[in-house]
Protein backbone atom coordinates (compact mmCIF):
# COMPACT_ATOMS: atom_id res chain seq x y z
CA UNK A 1 0.00 0.00 0.00
CA UNK A 2 1.74 3.39 -1.23
CA UNK A 3 0.42 6.68 0.81
CA UNK A 4 0.62 9.81 -1.16
CA UNK A 5 2.39 12.55 0.29
CA UNK A 6 -0.91 14.89 0.59
CA UNK A 7 -2.19 11.56 2.49
CA UNK A 8 0.93 11.39 4.78
CA UNK A 9 0.61 14.88 5.64
CA UNK A 10 -2.70 14.79 6.98
CA UNK A 11 -1.88 11.51 9.06
CA UNK A 12 0.97 13.62 10.83
CA UNK A 13 -1.76 16.73 10.81
CA UNK A 14 -3.61 15.01 12.64
CA UNK A 15 -1.49 13.17 14.71
CA UNK A 16 0.60 15.93 16.18
CA UNK A 17 -0.45 17.42 19.65
CA UNK A 18 0.66 20.96 18.82
CA UNK A 19 -2.09 21.46 16.59
CA UNK A 20 -4.72 19.94 18.94
CA UNK A 21 -4.33 22.97 21.20
CA UNK A 22 -7.83 23.20 21.84
CA UNK A 23 -9.30 26.44 23.25
CA UNK A 24 -7.28 29.57 24.39
CA UNK A 25 -5.80 32.36 22.69
CA UNK A 26 -3.18 30.28 20.98
CA UNK A 27 -5.80 28.49 19.33
CA UNK A 28 -7.91 31.98 18.54
CA UNK A 29 -4.74 33.65 17.07
CA UNK A 30 -3.40 30.31 14.95
CA UNK A 31 -2.39 31.56 11.45
CA UNK A 32 0.01 33.49 9.46
CA UNK A 33 -0.38 37.09 9.23
CA UNK A 34 1.37 38.84 6.20
CA UNK A 35 1.79 42.65 5.32
CA UNK A 36 3.14 44.10 2.51
CA UNK A 37 4.52 47.54 1.74
CA UNK A 38 6.74 49.65 -0.08
CA UNK A 39 9.96 50.13 1.14
CA UNK A 40 13.58 51.59 0.27
CA UNK A 41 17.24 51.79 1.02
CA UNK A 42 19.63 54.75 1.02
CA UNK A 43 20.45 54.48 -2.66
CA UNK A 44 16.80 55.84 -3.66
CA UNK A 45 16.35 52.20 -4.66
CA UNK A 46 12.75 50.98 -3.93
CA UNK A 47 11.40 47.86 -3.43
CA UNK A 48 8.33 45.54 -1.79
CA UNK A 49 8.86 44.25 1.75
CA UNK A 50 6.66 41.45 3.65
CA UNK A 51 6.73 41.33 7.36
CA UNK A 52 5.40 38.06 8.50
CA UNK A 53 3.98 36.34 11.71
CA UNK A 54 3.48 32.70 12.23
CA UNK A 55 1.25 31.67 15.14
CA UNK A 56 1.12 27.73 16.04
CA UNK A 57 -0.71 26.09 19.22
CA UNK A 58 1.37 24.04 21.29
CA UNK A 59 -1.25 24.03 24.19
CA UNK A 60 -4.44 25.81 25.27
CA UNK A 61 -2.20 28.37 26.92
CA UNK A 62 0.89 28.31 24.97
CA UNK A 63 1.76 28.86 20.95
CA UNK A 64 4.72 29.04 18.76
CA UNK A 65 5.38 32.16 16.86
CA UNK A 66 7.71 32.83 14.12
CA UNK A 67 8.39 37.03 13.85
CA UNK A 68 9.79 38.25 10.63
CA UNK A 69 9.83 42.20 10.21
CA UNK A 70 11.83 44.59 7.40
CA UNK A 71 12.82 47.85 7.56
CA UNK A 72 14.42 50.38 5.72
CA UNK A 73 17.77 49.98 4.27
CA UNK A 74 17.06 46.46 4.16
CA UNK A 75 17.01 45.84 7.91
CA UNK A 76 15.18 42.72 10.08
CA UNK A 77 14.27 41.60 12.73
CA UNK A 78 13.49 37.55 13.16
CA UNK A 79 12.37 36.09 16.57
CA UNK A 80 11.01 32.57 17.34
CA UNK A 81 10.05 31.09 20.13
CA UNK A 82 7.30 29.94 22.47
CA UNK A 83 5.11 32.46 24.37
CA UNK A 84 2.81 32.04 26.96
CA UNK A 85 -0.92 33.08 27.24
CA UNK A 86 -1.21 36.16 29.53
CA UNK A 87 -4.87 37.30 29.47
CA UNK A 88 -5.60 38.71 26.10
CA UNK A 89 -1.49 38.17 25.20
CA UNK A 90 1.21 35.56 24.58
CA UNK A 91 4.10 36.79 26.17
CA UNK A 92 7.62 35.50 24.95
CA UNK A 93 10.60 35.25 27.84
CA UNK A 94 13.48 34.49 25.69
CA UNK A 95 17.17 34.79 26.62
CA UNK A 96 18.71 37.20 28.25
CA UNK A 97 21.36 39.59 25.84
CA UNK A 98 24.80 40.12 26.42
CA UNK A 99 24.24 42.64 29.17
CA UNK A 100 22.02 40.06 31.55
CA UNK A 101 19.15 41.85 30.28
CA UNK A 102 16.01 39.38 29.65
CA UNK A 103 14.32 39.45 26.50
CA UNK A 104 10.02 39.60 26.94
CA UNK A 105 8.17 40.32 23.63
CA UNK A 106 4.29 40.63 23.53
CA UNK A 107 2.05 39.44 21.13
CA UNK A 108 -1.05 41.40 22.37
CA UNK A 109 -4.65 40.93 20.81
CA UNK A 110 -6.48 44.52 20.56
CA UNK A 111 -9.69 45.07 18.37
CA UNK A 112 -7.74 46.68 15.94
CA UNK A 113 -5.25 43.15 15.57
CA UNK A 114 -1.83 42.27 17.28
CA UNK A 115 0.37 44.62 18.64
CA UNK A 116 3.68 43.28 19.06
CA UNK A 117 6.06 45.21 21.89
CA UNK A 118 8.98 44.57 24.32
CA UNK A 119 10.07 45.62 27.63
CA UNK A 120 11.84 49.06 27.52
CA UNK A 121 15.23 47.52 28.32
CA UNK A 122 15.20 46.40 24.30
CA UNK A 123 17.09 43.15 25.10
CA UNK A 124 15.19 41.54 22.15
CA UNK A 125 16.16 44.16 19.77
CA UNK A 126 19.62 43.95 20.37
CA UNK A 127 19.36 40.29 19.98
CA UNK A 128 17.25 40.07 16.95
CA UNK A 129 17.04 43.12 14.92
CA UNK A 130 19.61 45.08 12.47
CA UNK A 131 20.28 48.80 13.43
CA UNK A 132 17.34 50.03 11.98
CA UNK A 133 14.57 47.70 13.04
CA UNK A 134 12.68 47.44 16.21
CA UNK A 135 9.43 45.76 18.27
CA UNK A 136 8.71 49.37 20.04
CA UNK A 137 7.93 49.52 23.32
CA UNK A 138 4.04 50.39 24.23
CA UNK A 139 1.13 48.49 23.75
CA UNK A 140 -0.60 51.99 22.02
CA UNK A 141 1.01 51.81 18.80
CA UNK A 142 -1.32 51.02 15.78
CA UNK A 143 -1.43 47.42 15.02
CA UNK A 144 1.42 45.68 13.50
CA UNK A 145 -0.91 42.98 11.48
CA UNK A 146 -4.38 42.84 11.69
CA UNK A 147 -7.28 39.93 11.34
CA UNK A 148 -7.60 40.74 7.98
CA UNK A 149 -3.98 39.32 7.63
CA UNK A 150 -4.87 36.52 8.75
CA UNK A 151 -4.46 32.88 6.85
CA UNK A 152 -4.35 29.56 7.51
CA UNK A 153 -0.77 27.84 7.39
CA UNK A 154 -0.80 25.90 4.71
CA UNK A 155 2.37 24.48 4.87
CA UNK A 156 1.87 23.54 8.35
CA UNK A 157 4.14 20.09 7.80
CA UNK A 158 6.88 21.96 6.71
CA UNK A 159 6.70 24.19 9.98
CA UNK A 160 6.38 21.82 12.29
CA UNK A 161 9.65 19.25 10.84
CA UNK A 162 10.97 22.67 11.03
CA UNK A 163 14.54 22.96 13.13
CA UNK A 164 13.44 26.64 14.70
CA UNK A 165 10.10 25.17 16.27
CA UNK A 166 11.76 21.79 17.19
CA UNK A 167 14.54 24.19 18.71
CA UNK A 168 11.70 26.62 20.37
CA UNK A 169 9.54 23.43 21.35
CA UNK A 170 12.75 22.00 23.18
CA UNK A 171 14.10 25.19 24.87
CA UNK A 172 10.35 25.45 25.62
CA UNK A 173 10.15 22.47 27.51
CA UNK A 174 13.35 22.75 29.28
CA UNK A 175 12.06 26.11 31.63
CA UNK A 176 9.05 23.76 32.53
CA UNK A 177 8.64 22.52 35.82
CA UNK A 178 8.81 18.87 35.72
CA UNK A 179 5.47 18.16 36.29
CA UNK A 180 3.90 19.84 33.71
CA UNK A 181 5.72 18.30 31.29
Amino acid sequence: MTLRPGLIALILLLALPAVAAGPGLPGVLAGVYKHRFANSDVQGEHYTSEDILEIVPVSADAAYFRLHLEFFNGHECGLDGVARQAGESLVYDGPADIDGRPCRLTLARRADGIHIFEDENGACRSQSCGMRGGYGYRSDNPADFTAAQRRTIRYLPRLLASEEYKSALAAYRARQPARSR
